[in-house]
């Protein structure tokens, strides 16, 4: 299953677009311009983020180069530690691109891409509803054994 992630508009520090599948649109984005992924094809696991303590769609880069994937997360993942409480808008501690919800990319330098319904340049709402449907859907086809690729298009 292939994810594209269009990247629309810059506007200061916000960078807004869409995430479409099968030609069919998903949800918006907003990403921090400054810490923003680059534009390539890239592999998506759901992994157990410790932070967050549940499974979260991690982007990979493609093809990872020689490292099996839970290698590869036990190095990145491996200063990470259980926070009391965390919200839709919690900062990971490191750069850790992942798809995530929250209303806004202010504060945002992890790398992540935040889902939801535009309402202005680097704000969305409804961003735990399009994220589960969208974290659905890659943890369905994980499950069916498909590999699940993010493909971020600059416009």
């Amino acid at each position: 299953m292939t994810i594209n992630l269009i990247r629309s508009r810059v506007s200061g520090e916000a960078l807004d677009g869409q995430i479409i599948i099968d030609g069919q649109f998903i949800c918006c984005t907003a990403e921090n311009a400054m810490s923003r992924i680059p534009a390539g094809k890239y592999e998506i696991h759901p992994i157990k983020c410790r932070q967050h303590a549940r499974k979260v769609p991690m982007l990979f880069a493609w093809p990872l180069e020689g490292t099996e994937v839970e290698d590869f997360v036990n190095d990145r993942c491996g200063n990470c530690h259980r926070r009391g409480y965390v919200s839709g808008n919690a900062v990971m501690p490191h750069y850790c691109p992942m798809i995530t919800t929250g209303n806004g990319i202010h504060g945002r330098n992890d790398g992540s891409i935040i889902v939801g319904n535009y309402i202005c340049p680097g704000c969305l709402k409804n961003s735990r509803k399009s994220y589960d449907i969208l974290s659905e859907r890659i943890r369905k086809a994980v499950s069916r054994g498909y590999i699940v690729f993010l493909n971020i298009i600059e416009k």
